[in-house]
């Protein structure tokens, strides 16, 4: 097939008040525009004054994209109800003289915009691509209120588009007959390697995330705690960027080496911060991509990481460490790494090389015209 106009469906989009929030769906879709014509729907459902308001707005901020708000205090039962958002979306697009134009959905997450989608692509009577991110499909499927509507969706698909093996597996145990294709998320060609002069007489040790589970917080303290205990003479401080219910007061406490705290910042300014710092701790009980780590490495910055997710797949001892989740074996890491030489600029240049935009643009394009 060859598109000629897309509709691009997700509820994970970046917004003005939170610019990092979906950010990798965001470089998905500018690598599809690169060869395909495409309009962007963010379905935003949020607490908000009154009982319920709906609008639809194009974009101040991003290029051929709209906005569906459901805000109010009966938000969630809209939300719950995606057979009637995906009324709402085709009337709004009529609206605006565009569901015509329409010859193909591509859709991201199955709860809800990938159910929307099945919907809208019923109504207007056109096929119907997904691009999985999230982790909890499966249990999703399996215990949901909407586990119906879902497999539904999921069999109507034409194909669906997943990050990472991990994904594949998960969408192939929930249906076998599905034609299953990995397209990695976008490192964005600002995150690379600079010449920045670190601080050589101390070392810094960067760890940025939404501090919830399943992020490891603690074994980054452990780790380090554990390291400062057998190499008293290094000195380092620890920079952490997020926030989140896992990064506490109490976790802090007592600590001998310094915490710097970041709570936000803008996705622009990460290249910086990544080549400013000596090495990224990175540890999770499960990941679905890992694009924190990835970007790290696309900066020229060693990581350590859990061995989750694709991060095995990419990390090894030319540009960090792999570890299994147990403080004594990060603190025995950290020293391997902190006694060694990497190529800062050869591990830019092996991960810009393999998830650049032209890159990931030329797999949906092989993608969607062999669909």
């Amino acid at each position: 097939m060859n598109p000629q106009h897309i509709l691009f469906l997700t509820n994970w989009y970046p917004t003005k008040e939170n610019p990092s929030f979906g950010i990798f769906v965001k470089r998905h879709a500018e690598a599809i525009s690169e060869n395909f014509s495409m309009t962007v729907v963010h379905l935003l459902f949020e607490q908000g004054k009154g009982i319920l308001k709906i609008s639809f707005i194009k974009s101040e901020i991003h290029t051929n994209t709209y906005t569906l708000k459901v805000s109010g205090r009966l938000f969630k039962l809209v939300y719950y109800m995606p057979q009637l958002v995906s009324r709402i979306v085709e009337r709004k697009l009529r609206k605006q003289g565009l569901s015509a134009e329409f010859d193909l959905i591509i859709s991201n997450v199955i709860f809800n915009s990938g159910i929307v989608g099945y919907f809208l692509s019923r109504k207007l009577n056109i096929r119907q691509l997904h691009i999985e991110h999230w982790s909890g499909v499966k249990n999703f499927i399996e215990r949901n209120i909407l586990r119906k509507k879902a497999k539904q969706a999921i069999s109507n698909m034409a194909s669906i588009l997943v990050v990472s093996k991990q994904l594949e597996n998960t969408i192939i145990s929930i249906d076998a007959s599905k034609k299953v294709h990995i397209v990695p998320n976008v490192i964005s060609d600002y995150f690379k390697f600079s010449a920045a002069t670190r601080n050589n007489e101390k070392l810094v040790f960067l760890a940025v995330a939404n501090w919830k589970y399943p992020k490891r917080l603690d074994l980054i303290i452990d780790g380090l705690t554990l390291f400062q205990e057998k190499n008293p003479n290094i000195d380092f401080d620890l920079r952490l960027i997020g926030q989140g219910p896992l990064l506490t007061e109490s976790l802090l406490e007592g600590l001998k080496f310094s915490v710097e705290r970041i709570k936000a910042i803008d996705n622009r300014d990460l290249p910086k911060i990544y080549n400013e710092s000596d090495f990224l701790l990175h540890f999770s009980d499960f990941e679905t991509f890992s694009i924190v780590p990835l970007e790290a490495m696309a900066c020229g910055c060693p990581v350590i990481g859990s061995r989750v997710g694709i991060l095995p797949d990419f990390i090894n001892n030319s540009n960090g460490r792999i570890v299994d989740n147990d403080k004594n074996i990060i603190s025995e890491a950290i020293t391997e790494c902190v006694h060694s030489s990497f190529s800062r600029l050869d591990i830019s240049n092996q991960i810009n090389n393999l998830f650049s935009k032209d890159t990931i643009a030329a797999k949906f394009k092989q993608i969607l015209l062999d669909t």
